[in-house]
């Protein structure tokens, strides 16, 4: 499962959904979208906070009833979705803009 996250938010997830792990990222092409449940959302928060990355993607599994993190993106994949790139590049462009005017 991946998250994806600009300024703390969650803007994007994808789980994938397919029969190897080797599928994997963008060239899979077979993903759907789930909800972030709290304890998911709170080891997010935490470790954004203490990575102080502002632009993330984070891969995710849930073992045992319990989400363990598996990778902390800074470069995040914008395209599992194309229908939706475009506007997370505009977000992304637009938070850029503005954290460099600071």
């Amino acid at each position: 499962m991946t998250s994806k996250l600009l300024r703390g938010k969650i803007v994007q997830t994808a789980i994938k959904k397919g029969k190897t792990w080797k599928s994997t990222g963008v060239h899979e092409n077979k993903f759907e979208k789930f909800k972030i449940d709290r304890q998911l959302e709170q080891i997010i928060k935490k470790v954004i906070k203490i990575l102080k990355i502002k632009i993330c993607g984070f891969d995710s599994l849930k073992k045992d009833a319990q989400w363990l993190i598996l990778e902390a993106n800074c470069e995040p994949g914008l395209d599992f979705y194309p229908e939706e790139q475009e506007k997370l590049v505009s977000l992304t462009l637009d938070f850029l803009k503005k954290e460099a005017k600071k």
